[in-house]
């Protein structure tokens, strides 16, 4: 065949998300345990953007046929756990592979963009911008890692948080008064283009993920280890 929509079923039934989710409606947020197993998914082609090099953080080929794409914040413990336990192994599996990319787009849940449930989350996604900005996008990537590594990062505030994402920052190639200035700034551009993009795919909490093809089509996916790899195999074998 060659139609590049052959996506196996799996990838569009939402599973067994990851313990509870963070959900919101009309601006008020409501914590969701576990939802029914194979409740499917209201939208089978959601609208977010169509990946690019110029406005994305792309881990791989920017010019891949398969990009796997996250929202994300950087303090939900199942965005760490699903970094740290699915997208960890498919990062290791598929690095050489030209044709599947993955994709890190910022949601926080945090002001200004919901009330404050991850009090820092915004601060360090802008600090991921400011890696990014001053260093490449392989240091945005390797600053994330460091992010969700530290459990502790998400309880810190003020001077205490600026001078822990400092040392992270510097670690990856930044140079600390650089950083700090850009951090200063507080520079929302990229990561309220993140936010709305979500929201208009109808991305409720995190992480939300999405296959997306070569032309833009996207798939609402589970967040998990076997329906991701099974979507990626499928897709390489028939494509």
């Amino acid at each position: 065949m060659n139609e590049k929509l052959i996506i196996p079923i799996s990838i569009i039934i939402a599973g067994c998300i990851i313990g509870a989710a963070i959900f919101f409606s009309g601006g008020k947020e409501t914590v969701v345990q576990a939802p029914v197993e194979n409740q499917p998914q209201q939208e089978a082609n959601p609208e977010i953007r169509k990946v690019a090099e110029a406005t994305d953080h792309i881990l791989g080929n920017p010019q891949a046929d398969f990009f796997v794409v996250e929202y994300s914040d950087i303090d939900c413990p199942f965005c760490k756990r699903y970094n740290d336990e699915v997208m960890s192994r498919l990062e290791a599996e598929y690095r050489d592979n030209d044709r599947v990319a993955f994709v890190y787009r910022h949601f926080p849940l945090d002001a200004p963009f919901t009330r404050e449930l991850h009090p820092s989350a915004t601060e360090q996604a802008v600090a991921m911008e400011c890696v990014a900005d001053l260093v490449s996008n392989d240091a945005f990537f390797a600053f994330k890692k460091a992010l969700f590594a530290d459990e502790q990062t998400g309880q810190l505030f003020g001077d205490e948080l600026l001078a822990k994402m400092s040392e992270y920052a510097t670690a990856v190639g930044a140079e600390k008064l650089a950083f700090e200035n850009c951090y200063a700034a507080q520079d929302l551009t990229q990561v309220t283009a993140d936010f709305n993009d979500g929201r208009n795919g109808g991305v409720e909490g995190t992480p939300t993920i999405f296959v997306q093809l070569e032309d833009g089509t996207s798939y609402r996916a589970q967040p998990s280890y076997a329906p991701l790899k099974n979507a990626i195999e499928v897709f390489l074998q028939n494509n």
